[in-house]
């Protein structure tokens, strides 16, 4: 399935118009609803993409509150999960008695097939996931009692959720679509490995698959990439399971999990030596600041990655 992209925004409009305008997009992108508490300073966008069997959409707007009615449902076909990713800004789900608040990286599930309310009181930006009910039933056994249950994403498996689907939501548009169809399936694995993590006290394999667990591995690596001490044991220790596991893992990349230590490292030197905010700090302080402690070695893999050697490479960005 190839991916299709669709951006929309009251700044199309008058001003006299939009809360009428955004009331018509809501409903053509998402299901049908009605909104309120919509001001005269109202604005709104929504970009929306399809992965696959999935449909990801980006909503910026002003506060309002949006309501599904039995009404709604009475005349609506979909049989789906939506599920409100908090950006920025806060945000309550409410369905079923629950009341879900969201702060920037919580995110909650709720079924389109029964009534729901959702709360903005101020200016906010959110990822909305549309799921149809297999696919969640697939990686949940009863998500319907789960829904407007805050996932909190400072942590584990929940923030893995939040920042693949960001990831996804950014660089899907590049993708051919045999990976954004393959894409899809990985999405909803991690979302419901957090989901099942954090509400059922599950642990992590058994609603993980293993795209869900390298996720989590890389952020695990990422969040540890200053640490001299970050090896292929401590990597496997800190994340419960075996060397040989891990490296079974990284088979599906085209390096091993030294190599992709070793990359991310790269990228992140590359990155300060671009930065004019550096330019008073040696090379070597920078390398050592990201885990390095070899500088020759360092010199010579930079090389080969980039090109030239790190003090030329300062320099010619600094130039542009």
């Amino acid at each position: 399935m190839s991916n299709q992209h669709l951006y929309l925004s009251t700044d199309e409009v008058t001003a006299r118009e939009r809360g009428a305008y955004w009331r018509d997009l809501i409903c053509d992108v998402f299901v049908q609803l009605e909104c309120t508490h919509v001001g005269d300073a109202f604005y709104g966008s929504i970009e929306d993409q399809q992965v696959g069997a999935l449909q990801l959409s980006t909503v910026n707007s002003s506060q309002q509150n949006v309501f599904r009615t039995k009404r709604h449902i009475s005349r609506a076909t979909d049989d789906c999960f939506l599920i409100s990713m908090q950006v920025a800004g806060t945000g309550t789900v409410k369905q079923d008695g629950r009341a879900a608040m969201l702060r920037p990286g919580d995110f909650a599930m709720y079924d389109t097939t029964r009534s729901y309310e959702l709360e903005f009181t101020e200016p906010f930006e959110e990822l909305v996931l549309k799921a149809p009910r297999s696919m969640i039933k697939d990686r949940l056994a009863f998500p319907e009692r789960l829904t407007a249950t805050p996932i909190h994403g400072s942590s584990g498996m929940a923030r893995v959720a939040m920042e693949f689907v960001r990831s996804v939501s950014s660089q899907v548009h590049s993708l051919e679509p045999h990976e954004i169809e393959r894409l899809s399936h990985n999405v909803i694995d991690v979302v419901g490995a957090a989901v099942g993590h954090s509400l059922l006290n599950e642990p992590v394999a058994m609603t993980s698959t293993k795209s869900a667990q390298l996720i989590r591995i890389k952020v695990f690596i990422a969040d540890n990439l200053r640490s001299v001490n970050l090896t292929r044991e401590s990597i496997a220790a800190a994340n419960g399971i075996s060397v040989r596991y891990l490296n079974k893992l990284f088979e599906t990349e085209k390096c091993n999990v030294t190599q992709w230590v070793r990359d991310q490292r790269l990228e992140r030197i590359a990155r300060d030596l671009m930065d004019p905010e550096l330019a008073g700090r040696s090379i070597s302080e920078i390398a050592y600041s990201w885990g390095l402690n070899s500088i020759s070695h360092f010199c010579r893999v930079f090389k080969e990655t980039y090109g030239s050697t790190p003090r030329s490479y300062r320099a010619r960005q600094s130039k542009n």
